[in-house]
């Protein structure tokens, strides 16, 4: 009897501790069970999750390519992952890199409207600006006309400036179509009649954003024109062509013939003036050479020989 008293003496003080191991027996079997089930999960998913993970890669090969209404929808799609499972670091790691790409993707929006573009793509480049919402609608009008007159710009100085017959006809040229059609883009793009019903902000004048910059390209080709009109040989040349640019300009509202006359004017005043003083130098010059001495001399030696005979 004494001996089973030991014996269970014994196993009330183990007790305890097979308790505890079993205890932590069924915490690893808990764990191994959660991360089986963890596992049959990502392998179930094992697509979506995929998917993902190549989110910024994607993003970076819309960009590359220039599918930029695919990269704006990945976007969109990123920002309600990342507010869904914003409690997760992967997916917010994910989502920052995608944010990212998509303020890069913004300059490279802007960037390809400085270029040879069409209507059609001008549409499509602005339209995409306004879904990705990264600007207001002055500052958008005002991003557009920096990069299109960017582009303009760099196709006016490529001009070379050692001839001014040349320089100023090309000048002409490209001002003429590139202007009139950024004009026509604009107007396509920016209604100035929806400020009259929208509730945008009243204090902003987007009617002067426009007018401000034609007034300041104008006031640029006017200073070309009376620059280089001084040594043109064909004025009246130059002066058709400047008149079809004012009239075709006028079509939009921005008829500048009465500023061109005045260049016109000035420039063939100035020239007359040195015409007639370089005709009286000359003549003074030839009234100097000429004496009329000599010419009543020749004549009465012509004369003598006549009454002698």
């Amino acid at each position: 009897f004494s001996q089973t008293q030991l014996h269970l003496d014994n196993l009330l003080e183990k007790i305890p501790e097979f308790v505890e191991k079993c205890q932590s027996f069924c915490d690893k079997s808990k764990s191994i069970t959660t991360h089986k089930h963890l596992n049959n999960l990502t392998l179930k998913k094992n697509v979506e999750m995929l998917e993902i993970l190549e989110m910024p890669q994607l993003m970076e090969s819309c960009l590359q390519s220039g599918q930029f209404n695919e990269a704006l929808e990945l976007s969109q799609y990123a920002r309600q992952l990342g507010m869904k499972h914003n409690d997760i670091p992967l997916v917010q790691s994910i989502v920052s890199s995608i944010e990212n790409s998509w303020s890069g993707m913004v300059g490279q929006v802007i960037g390809s409207l400085r270029g040879d573009l069409p209507l059609p793509k001008c549409l499509q480049l602005v339209g995409l600006l306004r879904s990705m919402d990264a600007f207001s609608e002055a500052e958008l009008r005002i991003k557009f006309l920096q990069a299109r007159d960017c582009w303009l710009q760099g196709l006016l100085n490529a001009i070379p400036k050692d001839d001014p017959n040349y320089h100023l006809n090309k000048t002409l040229e490209l001002s003429r179509i590139h202007l009139f059609n950024i004009i026509t883009q604009y107007r396509a793009m920016f209604s100035d009649d929806d400020n009259l019903t929208s509730g945008r902000d009243k204090t902003i004048n987007e009617f002067a954003i426009f007018y401000h910059w034609l007034e300041e390209k104008l006031s640029q080709f006017l200073a070309t024109l009376e620059q280089d009109l001084v040594g043109v040989s064909s004025i009246d040349s130059i002066l058709g062509q400047c008149t079809y640019f004012s009239l075709s300009l006028g079509r939009v509202g921005a008829d500048f013939t009465s500023r061109m006359s005045d260049i016109f004017i000035r420039v063939i005043g100035n020239k007359f003036h040195k015409n007639i003083c370089k005709a009286t130098r000359r003549f003074e010059k030839d009234m100097e050479s000429f004496t009329l001495i000599n010419k009543t001399h020749r004549t009465e030696t012509k004369i003598e020989p006549s009454v002698k005979s």
